[in-house]
């Protein structure tokens, strides 16, 4: 037996620290044979953004990054659409147009024009690009100091832009219905944040698909709650996920009635602090399905039933998910595993990996399992997080001993912690100290009561 805290461990500073990459998107490309595509934020080249595809192939160029900074925190930087790439470009903010992985992009929006873009959508249907754009040409330390946020749609052919929804702070998720009639988004104002109150909005179309027709937008959901993701059924209903019964479940408007799809005491959605992070997709071969993740578990959503079905991935959290004719794609994590980027196939549930964050060199049994814990804190309220205890495969700690104990706590504060494997953390508990990474009050996870705890600390 051997005193906690001084085990020895493979897992060394250079190994925790080394760099790897991070999955920020990913899009399946609906139209054309169903190749999935995803942004990989790499460190060692500067954190750079590079779009990859499931066929092996690289699509940004070395003098290219595949990042948008709009709402500063971007997301929703590319979309795909019958195996051409959009993009914006972090150095000018223009939106690019690759037509194949070693196709030199060709610039789609003017150059110096001030105009960011985020959060695409290519409409068969009108054969138009639905964006969310961000004026910072109007912007005067002395008079205006914030970018002007719209709705627009492109001409892809033409290049030219119209806008079609203005007069909010924010906006995010435009998605025309299926008969090419509605368009839907999401919208908020200061001082809201996403997470604190906002608003789906629903509007008419003009025949060709370039204005909305005046006096025809409605509020679909809000009414001090946080909606967000808007989306439309395969038969033209609206779907959107909303806060209102304390936790982030998915709702379909049938009619008049808004229907909780959903019924769980857990989330389904997350804070809105980039777009383009999906937790709910909509199968449009129209089998009435969509994949969903809830609490970070993989599910079946049967819409017309309500019946739910887990997934046995083999993996713990489940995000940016892309679902299409029984096949699903979307990152996945666990206690053992990084990040990667998997295919499960719904009927056999064969699970096949198509890219790792990172691997290492490290034998799992010098990994530590957490167990997720709530406790007793101030105010008679509980609070929540990870224990890992000390493991290491070539030690065992002085009977009755107690090992010293690591807290963290996580940034935002409006976000979470989550089981995932991390080697910052391993580093400690392979060497014989305790660590609880604690989802204090005010984290998300838990609830609209619980994520709004610290509004009056």
């Amino acid at each position: 037996m051997d005193e906690f805290g001084s085990w020895k461990s493979p897992i060394t500073s250079i190994l925790a620290t080394k760099s790897s990459l991070s999955f920020q998107e990913v899009h399946l490309d609906k139209t054309s044979g169903g190749l999935v595509y995803w942004s990989e934020l790499r460190y060692d080249e500067a954190g750079r953004y590079v779009i990859c595809s499931s066929d092996g192939k690289q699509w940004t160029p070395k003098d290219y990054n595949a990042r948008t900074s709009v709402h500063e925190y971007g997301g929703g930087s590319f979309f795909v659409h019958n195996g051409t790439v959009y993009f914006s470009n972090f150095f000018d903010q223009r939106l690019y147009v690759q037509t194949c992985h070693d196709a030199k992009p060709t610039p789609l929006t003017p150059a110096d024009s001030g105009w960011r873009y985020a959060d695409g959508y290519y409409c068969e249907k009108h054969g138009l690009i639905y964006c969310v754009r961000e004026d910072h040409s109007v912007v005067d330390k002395t008079i205006k100091t914030e970018a002007l946020n719209t709705v627009v749609c492109i001409n892809p052919k033409t290049e030219e832009q119209f806008v079609l929804v203005k007069g909010c702070d924010f906006y995010s998720r435009p998605r025309v219905s299926p008969d090419g009639k509605k368009l839907i988004w999401m919208q908020w104002n200061h001082p809201n944040m996403p997470w604190d109150s906002t608003e789906v909005c629903v509007a008419d179309f003009s025949d060709d698909g370039y204005s909305m027709v005046d006096g025809t937008t409605k509020v679909v959901a809000g009414e001090n709650n946080s909606v967000m993701s808007p989306d439309w059924s395969c038969d033209g209903h609206m779907m959107y996920i909303s806060d209102k019964t304390d936790w982030w479940n998915l709702y379909q408007v049938t009619g008049n009635e808004h229907v909780n799809l959903t019924p769980v005491l857990k989330e389904v959605g997350n804070p809105h602090w980039t777009f383009a992070y999906y937790t709910v997709d909509i199968d449009r071969s129209g089998s009435g399905k969509a994949a969903v993740c809830i609490a970070g578990v993989l599910n079946i959503l049967d819409i017309q039933t309500k019946v739910l079905t887990p997934l046995n991935t083999g993996f713990d959290g489940h995000r940016l998910v892309q679902y299409h004719n029984g096949v699903i794609f979307c990152v996945a994590s666990g206690p053992k595993q990084f990040p990667c980027v998997i295919k499960v196939e719904e009927q056999s549930g064969k699970v096949q990996i198509l890219k790792e964050s990172r691997t290492v060199p490290v034998n799992h049994s010098y990994f530590s399992i957490p167990t997720e814990i709530r406790w007793p804190t101030t105010e008679g309220k509980i609070s929540y997080g990870f224990f890992y205890p000390p493991q290491n495969k070539d030690y065992t700690g002085p009977s009755g001993g107690k090992p010293p104990l690591l807290v963290k706590a996580h940034g935002g504060p409006t976000g979470q912690t989550f089981n995932t494997l991390n080697l910052n953390i391993q580093y400690f508990t392979s060497r014989g100290f305790a660590v609880l990474d604690v989802n204090y009050r005010g984290s998300t996870g838990y609830g609209k009561q619980y994520r709004h705890t610290l509004r009056t600390k």
